[in-house]
């Protein structure tokens, strides 16, 4: 939709035309039919030349190349509507899109390269690959790269890749419950230090070796801030926090019951896969604030009694039904 938009636009500004280097744009469904004609190596290329182009820019305006390089990777979803979409699915927050996930150089702020995705895809598989396109676009002579990563990228494929190519990374690593028991058996009192410009907080380091790296113990930073009961009580966002939790936990259960009824009942395992609710984790709480608490609906007082009417085709009613029905027991 918005490309239809923008290029409607483009064709209803003829003073503009003049100072494009293209000036006669294409009808939308034209350009729709030209770019079904793409495929994925294609889309690639065509993303590795405007690296080029950005490369040669440089060299124009002799923007220093030996400089340190920056990369970044990092997701990006998109919202889609209709469900007629090719590769457009539920996510884990609950509506329908693609998942984008880019490598940056930050000191250029360019995309050098680029993964387009399902929706409910985890964007880690590939991610060494997408690393090494991107450091073949770089510019002969560049200087030291580094690679800044979040945890929903985090894997060893990763990090060896980026030991190959002799690439400096900072990731952050998920909370997962052998992450603490080795944190709480390495740390101590002792371990803390005031942290540089944050107030109330503190840091501590110590050596990892994730499952199935081969070389050196990294380096891990932890950090704790310190929270006073008042400061988030207050409000009664902690309250609302946990309530929300076990509301999510509710959801889950609920549907991890549903799904054993479908196995039960031989339903295709194609369907269970792509079956958008059955997919609730206890800790997706966006995802169940859409589907239960941001609720189009209408409140109705009929015989002493109140009911909630739903909004007409609400995609995810049959949970929204269920949990209340659930909670009211």
């Amino acid at each position: 939709m918005t490309i239809r938009v923008q290029l409607d636009q483009l064709r209803g500004d003829p003073a503009g035309a003049e100072l494009r280097a293209v000036p006669a744009a294409p009808a939308p469904t034209t350009a729709g039919q030209l770019l079904k004609r793409f495929q994925a190596g294609q889309c690639r290329a065509v993303v590795s030349a405007m690296a080029e182009l950005g490369n040669r820019f440089d060299r124009q305006h002799e923007l220093a190349v030996s400089a340190p390089v920056t990369l970044d990777m990092d997701g990006s979803l998109s919202e889609v509507y209709g469900r007629l979409k090719e590769m457009a699915s539920l996510n884990h927050e609950g509506w329908r899109g693609f998942l984008s996930v880019f490598v940056t150089w930050d000191e250029r702020r360019r995309i050098l390269a680029a993964n387009l995705l399902k929706g409910w895809a985890s964007g880690k598989p590939g991610v060494a690959g997408l690393l090494r396109r991107a450091l073949r676009t770089l510019p002969g002579g560049h200087g030291p790269v580094s690679l800044r990563v979040d945890s929903g990228f985090f894997t060893v494929e990763l990090l060896e890749a980026c030991r190959r190519n002799q690439v400096e990374f900072c990731v952050s690593v998920a909370r997962t419950e052998a992450m603490w028991a080795r944190l709480y058996a390495k740390l101590n009192v002792k371990s803390w230090r005031p942290a540089l410009d944050l107030e109330d907080a503190e840091v501590a380091e110590f050596a990892y070796s994730p499952g199935g790296w081969n070389y050196e113990p990294l380096r891990v930073i932890v950090r704790r801030v310190r929270v006073a009961a008042n400061e988030v009580s207050g409000d009664g966002l902690v309250v609302a926090h946990n309530l929300v939790s076990m509301l999510a936990a509710e959801v889950a259960a609920g549907n991890r019951r549903r799904l054993r009824e479908r196995v039960a009942d031989a339903v295709e395992e194609e369907d269970l896969r792509h079956a958008g609710p059955e997919r609730v984790q206890p800790h997706n709480l966006q995802l169940v604030r859409r589907w239960l608490i941001n609720v189009p609906a209408r409140v109705v007082h009929s015989a002493r009694q109140v009911f909630v009417r739903l909004a007409a085709g609400m995609l995810w009613g049959e949970v929204f039904k269920r949990t209340y029905d659930r909670l009211a027991c």
